[in-house]
This record gives C-alpha cells, structure tokens and sequence, in this order.
C-alpha cells in the first residue's frame, strides 16, 4: 500500500495479483469454465493484476506495523 502520509489515507493505493490457476469455488464445473480462454485463460494468464475501479471501504486502522 502507498499514500502520501499513513496518517491521511484518501490517497492510498492497493495492488493485488492473483494466481488464476488457485481459483476454487467449491463447483467444479465452475471452477474449469472460470479458468478457460473464455473467462480468465488460465493456459495463457497466470494471474490476474491491474486496477479495474475505484473503491471505497470503511475501515479501522487498529495500529500500524512498521
């Protein structure tokens, strides 16, 4: 995560990337028809990266670990 200051985090940014090859949602069926060159194209993209929106989360910063 980076933000201008820890204190104000209305600038922050948060990256994730994800290994498309590890999705399971308890259906099988499902699972393969997310991996296949028709949703994630898992034999040519092993992981999903990138921003997409903006959003916005209500959040509670309990301490900071540094």
């Amino acid at each position: 995560m980076e933000a201008a200051a820890l204190t104000d985090l209305t600038t922050a940014s948060i990256g994730f990337k994800f290994n498309v090859a590890s999705i399971y949602t308890r259906n099988g069926e499902r699972n393969n028809h997310f991996k296949s060159a028709e949703f994630f194209d898992v034999e040519n993209n092993s992981s999903i990266k990138g921003v997409t929106k903006p959003v916005t989360f209500d959040v509670e910063c309990r301490g900071l670990w540094i």
